[in-house]
């Protein structure tokens, strides 16, 4: 099997939503071997995510982390590894390396959806006169997650928040 066809394998999985012990370990083998792919590390931290959200508490949320990060040093200019970084660390309220991965992600491959959860970071860091400045200004801002997120900011839906130093694992 060649790393086009785990691609697709694992793509089948999440279509699917086929997020099972047996979809962990097919995205664990994906992982082990294409461990240079960013792309395959990439889907196969997304399966095991779902797995592990699941329930299934033998995915370890180390092992989720591994993924992405060796999808970003695999390939440095992919942005959805560090989308998907960034979402991990906001999920952990780690909002100030959140920020930064968000960051990354958007400089690289621009999306609503970095967008919208790198303004809601901000705003939960204090800065909701940058996060509605970010939003202001990207090309996404009559997006549905964009206009929502900055809705809620102006509601003061986002209070800022202390980070957590030892986050308790939410997922």
């Amino acid at each position: 099997m060649d790393s086009d066809e785990a691609v697709d394998r694992l793509l089948e999985i999440i279509k699917a939503n086929d997020y099972t012990p047996k979809a962990a370990e097919v995205a664990s083998k994906f992982a082990g071997q294409f461990s240079l792919d960013s792309e395959v590390l990439v889907l196969a931290g997304n399966v095991l995510y779902m797995v592990r959200l699941n329930g299934d508490k033998t995915v370890s949320r180390d092992g989720v982390w591994d993924a992405y990060r060796r999808a970003a040093s695999a390939d440095p200019m992919n942005g959805e590894a560090w989308l998907e970084l960034g979402i991990l660390s906001d999920i952990e309220e780690r909002f100030d390396d959140a920020e930064g991965y968000l960051r990354r992600s958007i400089e690289l491959e621009p999306t609503d959806h970095g967008y919208a959860i790198l303004a809601r970071v901000l705003s939960q860091l204090g800065k909701q006169a940058e996060a509605i400045e970010l939003i202001d200004s990207c090309e996404f801002g009559d997006s549905p997650p964009v206009t929502e997120i900055r809705q809620e900011i102006l509601t003061g839906q986002w209070e800022p928040m202390e980070p957590s130093d030892n986050p308790t694992p939410l997922w």
